[in-house]
């Protein structure tokens, strides 16, 4: 059980180098990237490896994260799942309305897919 959703802990979506969370984000609301990971992983069945979430301007230049990336504002999520592929993922995320109207970006080499909900429909392959 997590202490965002019921899969989810808020300190999966932390920042990896300082710990730290989303500034913007509201106390009391679970922010909209994790209730549409939810979604996902409730579509999908089974455990989300989160990769990464929200990213400190720091940790996002280290990681060569683009200058206005969705991490940088609590919006994305870096997601993989055991045994499916990224264009399968980029498949069942586009049956969820917050990433159909957001960011999804498939990374084949590194097996994993780019989750955002950025409010406009945005795709690319890594």
């Amino acid at each position: 059980m997590g202490d965002a959703t019921k899969n989810f802990d808020y300190a999966e979506f932390s920042c990896h180098c300082c710990g730290k969370l989303c500034s913007d984000w509201k106390a009391g609301e679970v922010p909209q990237i994790i209730l549409s990971v939810q979604k996902f992983r409730d579509l999908v069945g089974k455990p989300v490896q989160i990769l990464s979430g929200y990213r400190c301007p720091k940790h996002n230049a280290e990681v060569e994260g683009v200058r206005f990336s969705q991490h940088l504002v609590g919006n994305a999520a870096d997601v993989r799942v055991q045994g499916m592929s990224p264009a399968e993922m980029r498949s069942i995320a586009e049956k969820i309305p917050e990433f159909l109207h957001g960011g999804i970006g498939i990374y084949e080499a590194s097996d994993f897919t780019h989750l955002d909900v950025r409010g406009y429909r945005a795709r690319w392959t890594g």
